[in-house]
């Protein structure tokens, strides 16, 4: 994962300074870097945590959820900021779709502690 992400810092440099710096940065980090942080977070919740898969699963919904409300707001401001005509943008992310997509994954992950941290295998049915 840390190879990947190297690698595409790289990619966007070469890019940056192929294209010109003060025209590419300000809205290509806008938009990529919270997708980087995004798959970071996914790779954290499903490596790191001990816990079942609805639990994991929950927690990345949630997670992506959030993040992409992130991601667009931040892209709206970039676009605004980079904007010399005057024109600015007025979309907006939807709240209401943010929020329930974080409700699903919370209701996975609720479901997934109720269930408990079993990952599998016997359950000592024998006894």
């Amino acid at each position: 994962m840390t190879a990947y992400t190297a690698t595409f810092v790289l990619m966007m440099l070469a890019i940056g300074l192929h294209v010109g710096m003060s025209e590419f940065f300000p809205l290509a980090f806008a938009i990529s870097m919270p997708l980087v942080g995004m798959c970071w977070a996914i790779f954290a919740i499903v490596r790191y945590l001990r816990m079942n898969a609805a639990v994991k699963t929950g927690l990345s919904i949630t997670s992506v959820g959030v993040l992409s409300g992130v991601l667009a707001q931040l892209v709206i401001n970039a676009a605004n900021a980079g904007r010399a005509t005057g024109v600015v943008v007025t979309s907006a992310p939807s709240l209401a779709l943010i929020l329930s997509i974080g409700g699903v994954g919370l209701l996975i992950a609720g479901i997934g502690f109720l269930v408990g941290k079993n990952k599998g295998g016997k359950n000592n049915e024998n006894k």
